[in-house]
This record gives C-alpha cells, structure tokens and sequence, in this order.
C-alpha cells in the first residue's frame, strides 16, 4: 500500500483552499479550474501518490496551467513513472481535456510537494524544466500554501502585476526615473512566489490613505 498523499489530510485541505478560494493563487494569477476538478473527493486523492489538476486562463487565449501534487522528490524518475503519472505528456492531457485541436498553447506548471524536503528547491525547478521542456515551472513544498498570503493584513488588498515592457517604461517615464532604480522585490518573496513573479516584472501596489485617498508604488522583481 502506497503512503498517502498528506500525512495529515488537513493540509491538503489547506492548500486547496489557497489554490481555489476568492482571491485564492489561481484568481489571483488569472486561471479557473477546469469543471472536471470542482467537486473533489479529498478523502479518495489523498489516498494517491500524485494529484493533477488542469486550470484555464481567463485573460488569454490558450494559456493553461498545470497543478501537480507529489509525495516524494523524486518524481521525474523513468522507475516512477507510472506509480507518479507521466509529466512528459501534459500537452497531451491538457489538449484532450480541453478538447484542443490546436497543439499551439502556453502551459505553465505548478508542483507542490507534500513532503518538506531537504532540497534545492531552484535546482530541482531548472532539473525539470530541462527534461519536460516547460519552462514556466515553479515548485512549492506545501506548508508555503497552507495559508493565503495575498491575504495577510500587512499586504494591500490592490495588487497588480506589469509584465509588459512597455507598460513598465511607461510608468518609468511618468515617475522620471530608470527601471533600475525602481524599489525592489526579491524572487523568492512569498509574495512574489505566490503570484509567480518573473525577474523584470512590477508589482503595483495601491494602498489607502486617510490624507491622499489611493497611493500608488512600485516594486521591481529581481534575483
């Protein structure tokens, strides 16, 4: 008999709730579950080694993300393969599950490991990407999602995030200052891990001041 999942079926629960709640990680980077993973029998997937689960974009077009669970840090292996699910044929799931034709999409990938593991989280991330070829792959071990840090009451409750070059430029030119020289945000904050920062890219933060009504700042991602 395999182990289960989670040891303690509450943090499945946890992480779920984090993934798919109202401003959850998944609303927050703009992707839906798909319908086949809404009604959820937790008892049944913690019994698993491995849960997949498929979300859909909501702002662009063929844009998919894939949530991968596992119970061990060696997941990749060919011996594994079966008893973990085969990642080298996502496209395929996510094609056949959205009834694709169009091989032409843009999958990104999470892993949440439910063991915390003595790893380099960083290697094992550039370990995968290289052998599935994904390359917007980010790994968590769960107890970073046990709780919704997007909700903490630190954390302004307007939060954006600018990936386009011209967009940034844009807010440069009308701060009159270089895009180096923009407050900064390290990649491996929790927040920035939640919202799947990229090195490069803002967070927009809008707070709420009794003085000046709605103030505006900027933090650059950076390594």
């Amino acid at each position: 008999m395999s182990e289960p999942l989670f040891l303690d079926i509450n943090y499945l629960k946890l992480c779920l709730k984090t993934l798919f709640e109202p401003e959850g990680l998944l609303s927050r980077r703009y992707f839906k579950i798909h319908e086949s993973f809404e009604n959820l029998d937790i008892e049944d997937m913690n019994k698993n080694n491995y849960i997949e689960l498929i979300a859909k974009s909501t702002n662009e077009e063929n844009k998919y993300l894939f949530i991968y669970f596992t119970n061990t840090s060696n997941f990749m292996s060919k011996t594994n393969k079966t008893k973990y699910g085969n990642l080298f044929d996502i496209k395929k799931k996510i094609m056949n599950l959205n009834k694709l034709t169009n091989d032409s999409i843009n999958i990104n990938m999470i892993i949440i490991l439910t063991r915390p593991f003595k790893l380099n989280v960083n290697i094992l991330e550039k370990k995968v990407t290289d052998k599935i070829g994904i390359n917007n792959i980010q790994i968590f071990v769960y107890n970073s999602l046990l709780f919704n840090i997007s909700k903490h009451s630190a954390i302004p409750k307007k939060i954006k995030v600018i990936s386009r070059k011209d967009d940034i430029e844009l807010i440069c030119y009308k701060k009159n200052i270089s895009k180096e020289k923009l407050p900064k945000i390290l990649i491996n904050d929790p927040l920035a891990l939640f919202y799947g920062l990229k090195k490069g890219e803002l967070f927009e933060f809008t707070r709420i001041s009794q003085n000046a009504g709605e103030y505006i700042y900027y933090r650059l991602c950076t390594t």
